[in-house]
């Protein structure tokens, strides 16, 4: 039903998509019978059933063939030899090799789990949806052969394109409760996706221009010149939801003090919480700055990932070495989205290196009431409870942006203090992984957490751990999942958690500081976690964490296939990784920063030389455009396509592709099939809207 039907703010009927899904299994099923006859056995069989390579029978659902793969139709197309092409317009080092067994088989679970999941494109990117993450990680992981992955990602992003279209503002609203967390999220997959498109022009990149598009509309560019990130900018949000910036006077506190807090909609609020991003509204206009607005002024952990690693993204692909010179210092906020994270640390807080001078140790015996040592992590949002899964999620997301923007990073000078701030959360992930049987993905009730206003430094003085017993205290259990309260998604999300970072301390700089064990410790936890959120025999057993431990109505699961893929996605990324002296890339490009072009919250301006690839017409039609980069002889634009629409962009490595097939197809009824999909758009540019 697409976005809309998620959501209900719009319904859109799916004849565009299953029109598209049919032509795609015509290739399944037609392009095996040409590669058969041509001598490959290369395609992706959707069976468990043996699939005969000549030689190489396998039981695998991925058959591999003694040649080159060029011109095989299926989803993944492996080779025998590092050295040879994985796949027709792929390179050297894309794509898995077959010697690569561990990531195959991961790759072949995370193929499962988007199956038995019916995981399609995802409305969001968040804590609890990880399907659009999923699709950027098969995209980056594989040759995308047939175009799944990269199908998906366009009817995502058209989704977000759309939203941003219909708004004054050039902003993607889609719910109430933490926009700007869904915008920033989806800023960052663009980000990255323009990383592997972009040709080495990726300032005019569409996809680049859109996330910046989003990420300057929160740092102030929209009609009410609003930051809404404290701290940046000359308006900037003074009244956050946050019980620790609300608190006076501040640390150093000790056990009995007394404080005051400040909480309204009138006065600034004693501490600045500098980099975080508050939850914003749908336009700028209809923000109000209220302490006690726990909607709009909320902020909290997930709402910084993807916004942090979109704006190293930003750095990368538009800065060159001078962020300052434009209208958004993007590596000046990504610095500071580091010192929210630090202060949201519990436990044991270093005074000498800390940024935030008003906190200090707290809640130094989490973990007490079960007899073991859950302290540190972070603290959730402006409570002080320690909420596994969306922790979990944090870090994973916060690792994408490490890995793919490791430059970003460190143009901005943030990568030692972005590596600092990870391996906190992962330390505590680690801690948090007592046994295979124990695991525990909480700490701190909701309920109870909520009804204490105050610094987190003085907790203590009115909570005990564990429940109760004493009406005048309030209790801070911790809670685990174990094998009679299972929690398949959080599980799964600890292990991608650790797998993402296992990447990001492979880095030379991260093992020059931490060593090289710390990354293969948190691989060896991210498969031992993997193989206990996958391993239930009788998958009737299976459950969100949420109906194991008391995580609603903060954030109660609706799913876990999407944690499922998400963990074998990154375990097969990061064994790629760990074999390999480079990550998985597919689709390489040089990155060659402009800084001439400046983005604005508009998503359809463009460079002097490039227009952008979707622009509206008067008619609520979408036009074909091409840049000169594009304009070669490989690149056709339909003129007819099966919707009766004006015409759209049509990659240009699918058409090779699709050359390719026809000549193998000699004469007769199946080339003329495979002749009239020419004219099928690759889906990299459909509105949804303006192809119905």
């Amino acid at each position: 039903s697409g976005l809309g039907g998620s959501i209900g703010r719009k319904c859109w009927r799916p004849v565009a998509h299953m029109t598209w899904r049919f032509l795609l299994l015509a290739c399944h099923v037609l392009l095996p019978v040409l590669q058969t006859d041509a001598g490959f056995c290369c395609y992706y069989s959707p069976t468990d059933s043996a699939c005969d390579c000549g030689s190489k029978a396998s039981s695998s659902n991925y058959c591999h063939s003694d040649s080159t793969c060029s011109g095989c139709g299926g989803d993944w197309c492996y080779s025998d030899d590092d050295g040879g092409d994985d796949a027709a317009g792929g390179s050297d080092d894309g794509g898995a090799a077959l010697d690569d067994d561990a990531v195959i088989a991961y790759l072949d679970e995370a193929q499962r789990f988007i199956s038995d999941g019916n995981l399609n494109q995802g409305w969001a990117f968040s804590w609890d949806e990880k399907t659009a993450g999923v699709n950027l990680l098969m995209y980056i992981l594989t040759n995308d052969e047939d175009l799944t992955w990269s199908t998906k990602m366009g009817y995502y992003f058209d989704a977000w394109f759309g939203l941003s279209e219909s708004s004054d503002e050039g902003f993607s609203y889609i719910l109430e409760w933490g926009p700007n967390r869904y915008s920033a999220n989806s800023a960052l997959l663009a980000a990255v996706f323009a990383k592997y498109n972009c040709g080495g022009d990726c300032a005019s990149h569409e996809h680049a221009l859109w996330a910046a598009s989003q990420i300057d509309y929160m740092l102030g560019s929209n009609d009410a010149s609003k930051s809404f990130v404290i701290g940046y900018g000359d308006d900037y949000p003074n009244r956050p939801h946050h019980r620790a910036a609300s608190s006076s006077p501040g640390a150093p506190y000790e056990s009995g003090d007394s404080f005051s807090y400040v909480c309204d909609d009138t006065n600034d609020l004693p501490h600045t919480l500098r980099g975080a991003l508050v939850g914003g509204a749908e336009k700028s206009t209809d923000y109000v700055d209220d302490c006690n607005d726990y909607i709009q002024n909320e902020v909290a952990i997930d709402y910084n990932s993807g916004f942090t690693g979109a704006l190293a993204g930003l750095v990368e692909l538009f800065c060159a070495d001078d962020c300052a010179s434009m209208e958004h210092d993007y590596a000046s906020v990504l610095g500071m989205s580091y010192e929210f994270y630090e202060a949201q640390r519990s436990g044991t807080l270093d005074s000498s290196t800390s940024r935030v001078a008003w906190r200090g140790d707290s809640f130094l015996d989490d973990g007490s009431d079960n007899g073991v040592d859950l302290v540190g992590g972070w603290f959730d949002a402006g409570d002080h409870v320690k909420f596994g899964m969306p922790l979990a999620k944090t870090v994973s997301t916060l690792s994408l942006g490490l890995i793919e923007f490791e430059a970003g990073y460190t143009t901005a000078g943030e990568l030692e203090n972005a590596l600092d701030g990870l391996k906190w959360a992962t330390d505590w992930i680690l801690k948090a992984h007592v046994s295979d049987d124990e695991i525990y993905v909480q700490v701190g009730d909701g309920g109870d957490d909520h009804s204490y206003w105050g610094p987190p430094e003085l907790a203590m003085d009115y909570f005990v751990y564990g429940d109760s017993s004493d009406d005048s205290m309030l209790s801070r259990p911790s809670y685990a999942v174990t094998p009679d309260d299972h929690g398949t998604d959080v599980v799964a999300d600890y292990a991608a958690a650790l797998a993402a970072a296992s990447i990001v301390f492979s880095s030379t700089t991260a093992v020059d500081v931490y060593g090289a064990a710390y990354s293969a410790e948190l691989l060896e936890h991210a498969k031992q976690l993997y193989d206990v959120a996958k391993s239930e025999a009788d998958t009737s057993k299976r459950q969100v964490y949420s109906d194991s431990v008391p995580a609603a109505p903060f954030y109660t699961s609706s799913g876990y296939y999407d944690e499922l893929a998400w963990a074998a996605c990154w375990l097969a990324y990061a064994e790629k990784v760990s074999n390999s002296a480079s990550s998985p890339t597919p689709l390489p490009t040089t990155v060659s920063p402009s800084v001439s072009h400046q983005p604005t919250n508009d998503p359809t301006s463009a460079s002097p030389t490039e227009a952008p690839v979707v622009s509206p017409t008067s008619d609520d039609t979408y036009e074909p455009t091409l840049s000169e980069s594009d304009d070669d002889d490989d690149f056709s634009v339909a003129d007819t396509n099966p919707f009766d629409v004006p015409a759209f962009y049509v990659n240009p490595s699918y058409q090779r592709s699709l050359n390719s097939s026809i000549e193998l197809a000699g004469a007769g009824s199946i080339r003329d099939t495979l002749e009239s999909m020419r004219h099928v758009p690759s889906a990299y540019w459909i509105d949804v809207k303006a192809k119905l």
